[in-house]
């Protein structure tokens, strides 16, 4: 039985064969093609004139054979050129029904398939023979309506999207917080490089086919599994908020910002992402992690997951090191000399060394089992929590306990005196940042002999309950005076009590509603801190002193001088080069003969202004205790020229002198305003930079601060290259960017939202 139908499928074939091979007469013009690779190409034939029949047609036929690519599903034949014969036209493929000529014919596989045209006439005529491209499947009807309102991909406008549209659209594709739960449809993308498809309802995605992808972006869905071993060239990689428990990021070796946080990941190897600039991989369950291959790293943020041990000591470029939450015993960040913050809270750290992070600006070591902490060489830092510890000692004098923004101590029941730079601050502002048991001292380690001075107060020889009085304390180290208190005075008799043996200097303010055009005196009677002798404060001795301030005369001309004073590198500790100083005396005296004629303070912006003076000769200086005014700017006011403008000073850690250059204060000048774009952003944003920084090179230094001046973000890029920003761990809010390159820096607001 089974030989018998053989013989008939045999003897069928040969039917098929011989009658596909006999559709045309010879003689017949006929036409090969392969149009392999060319879904939706067009193939002109040359002129030519039909003859002889096909298909059992008595007329005048021409044939095609036509192999096609394989996402193609039809051709549509047609004349290209020449005259048409008239009546009906027709075509057909393989001898089978006819479709009128310039109508689609779909055809089942790639062929090759014979198309034969035939009608009356002997006229010449080019053909065309377009082929169909495949529509793409697309199940989610709100994937599907995503691509089609994009006319950079539904180019035909057709409503629906081919294949060869897919395969040449090279621009991004953004269908995040669309509703989407199925992206069936994306393989055929194959060119493009970014893909967002955030927070949706995905549970699976295939990326094979994409493997231009530099940027890809799947946050919040619904995955369990994730394969991008296919896309190679990813730098850009977030798949946070998913249920993935495993990920195998070994060939994404061009990967330089990962964020896999809030997984259900127990393991993550990345040993061969060697570009890492940022790795995110928070609350997951991670029990170790080997970053020694990662020297690049930037940001690494481990927060909350299960590890027991972290080294860091190959990770030199680290700005931001946050491992909280972990069941960590110890940390080393000696090498990481770069660190701007630092967060190793909730562990079990006993021992924490931070003298070589100079850098420093936070630090959050709160719950562990620290003993003691030093902090007095992390002249940046501004904000501390190490609350919640075992400490004993605590040395927070760095000499910029000014710019505190965050403090706390508390929790820590044996820690009896944290040493500060200023006692009468601390107290004022951070009482209740310590437990009772504490007392903030300048000198935890040194020796109490209750040093007193008493000092009397009086205004042109009269008593004064009112004003400001202020106490400086020479610091040896740094030959400045750190002010111990500020202290708004009751009655003429004020005493400073309970200090410790040193140099000091008193400087009384009067009240300028009640004592005008008063200046400031320190005390001996003098206006200027460096004419004032230190007062030596030895044990058990009660000091008194006099201070009589006296009024000025008033004065009334046609001139003004004005200018402002500006940080000139290391004046206060974390605030940038050109930065406002506010709140700094400056005084006016004739010239020559050292009269002093005015004192004014600097506003909010640094700046300054003298009115109402006469013709004549000034001289500008600046008091600041413990700053030497190396250079004065001396005016001259006349009946031609009666305003001064920019009689400028600049001031760094112990001197203070003329600003020649305002170049080098890095002001926001039309030339170097940059662009963040967009603004507000919830996810990346790309810089604009200024005409002027573009194609030259340059290494630029991007940070972000949030409103209390602490610093949550750094990158760093290149002027001849994209500069793009991410938001990482940032919350909600405004922040400011400064743009920084070897010699301009440029700062503007930034908005973060959802």
């Amino acid at each position: 039985m089974k030989k018998i139908v053989f013989i008939l499928l045999l003897i069928l074939t040969s039917v098929i064969n011989k009658s596909y091979s006999q559709a045309c007469d010879p003689g017949t013009p006929t036409f090969t093609m392969n149009l392999t690779g060319q879904s939706d190409s067009v193939w002109i034939s040359p002129a030519v004139v039909r003859a002889q029949t096909c298909c059992a047609l008595t007329a005048n036929c021409i044939e095609f054979n036509v192999t096609l690519d394989i996402n193609s599903v039809g051709i549509i034949l047609n004349f290209a050129s020449g005259a048409v014969p008239p009546g009906l036209l027709e075509y057909n493929a393989n001898c089978g029904a006819p479709v009128v000529l310039g109508s689609p014919m779909s055809l089942s596989g790639v062929g090759p398939h014979r198309i034969v045209f035939c009608k009356p006439g002997n006229n010449s005529n080019q053909y065309s023979i377009t082929a169909i491209p495949r529509n793409i499947n697309i199940p989610d009807t709100t994937f599907k309506a995503a691509l089609l309102a994009n006319n950079l991909i539904n180019t035909n406008l057709d409503g629906e999207i081919q294949v060869t549209e897919a395969a040449t659209y090279t621009g991004n594709i953004d269908v995040s917080f669309a509703g989407i739960s199925d992206l069936t449809g994306i393989e055929e993308f194959t060119a493009i490089t970014y893909l967002d498809c955030n927070s949706n309802s995905l549970t699976s995605l295939d990326l094979s086919n994409n493997t231009a992808l530099t940027n890809f972006y799947c946050r919040n869905n619904l995955l369990t599994s994730l394969d991008v071993s296919a896309n190679t060239a990813l730098t850009d990689f977030d798949c946070r908020g998913n249920q993935l428990t495993s990920l195998n990021v070994s060939a994404n070796t061009a990967l330089t910002d990962f964020d896999c946080r809030e997984n259900q990941l127990t393991s993550l190897n990345v040993s061969t992402n060697t570009a890492l600039i940022s790795l995110i991989c928070i609350q997951n369950q991670i029990t170790s992690l080997d970053v020694s291959s990662n020297t690049l790293l930037i940001n690494l943020y481990c927060d909350n997951n299960q590890l027991t041990s972290l080294d860091v000591s190959a990770n030199t470029a680290l700005a931001f090191l946050s491992c909280l939450g972990n069941q960590l015993t110890s940390l080393d960040v000696s090498t990481n000399t770069n660190l701007v913050q630092l967060n190793c809270g909730f562990n079990s750290i006993t021992s924490l060394v931070v003298s070589a992070n100079t850098s420093l600006t936070h630090i959050d070591c709160q719950a562990n089992q620290l003993t003691s902490l030093d902090v007095s060489a992390n002249t940046a830092l501004f904000y501390l929590l190490s609350n919640n510890n075992l400490l004993t000692s605590m040395n927070i004098r760095n000499g910029n306990n000014a710019t505190i923004t965050n403090f706390q101590a508390a929790n820590n029941p044996n820690l009896t005196c944290i040493q500060v730079d200023n006692v009468a601050n601390m107290n004022a502002a951070w009482t209740a940042a310590k437990d009772s048991i504490a007392n903030y001292s300048t000198n935890c380690a040194g020796v109490w002999c209750n040093a007193t001075i008493v000092c009397s107060i009086t205004v042109n020889s009269n008593a004064v309950s009112d004003g400001k009085l202020y106490l400086f304390k020479q610091n040896i180290a740094s030959s400045r005076m750190d002010t111990i208190y500020t202290e708004t005075i009751t009655t003429n008799i004020h005493t400073f009590t309970n200090l410790e043996a040193g140099n000091y200097l008193v400087y009384y303010k009067a009240n300028s509603v009640t004592n005008p055009n008063t200046p400031g005196t320190y005390n001996g009677n003098f206006r200027q801190w460096d004419l004032a002798s230190y007062i030596n404060l030895v044990c058990n001795t009660d000091t008194p002193i006099n201070i009589n301030a006296t009024s000025l005369t008033t004065y009334s001309g046609p001139g003004s001088i004005s200018g402002r004073i500006n940080e000139g590198g290391q004046f206060g500790k974390i605030n940038v080069v050109g930065d406002p100083i506010p709140g700094v005396d400056i005084t006016l005296e004739q010239n020559p003969g050292g009269i002093m004629l005015d004192q004014t303070t600097t506003n909010a912006n640094g700046e300054y202004l003298f009115t109402n003076l006469p013709i004549s000769n000034y001289r500008v200086l600046v008091n600041i205790p413990g700053t030497n005014q190396i250079a004065y700017q001396d005016v001259t006011i006349t009946a031609t020229f009666t305003s001064i403008v920019d009689v400028n000073y600049i001031v760094d850690s112990t001197e203070i002198y003329i600003l020649s250059n305002e170049e080098n204060l890095f002001h926001n000048s039309t030339e170097s305003k940059f662009k963040v774009i967009p603004n507000p952003f919830n996810d990346k944003a790309k810089i604009a930079l200024p005409a002027n920084w573009i194609n030259n090179n340059q290494e630029l230094l991007i940070t972000i601060t949030d409103i209390s001046g602490k610093l949550v973000y750094t990158k760093k890029g290149n002027s001849n290259t994209e500069v793009i920003i991410n938001r990482e761990v940032l919350e909600n809010g405004m922040y400011f960017i400064k743009l920084a390159s070897e010699n301009k820096s440029a700062t503007q607001k930034l908005i973060i939202t959802d």
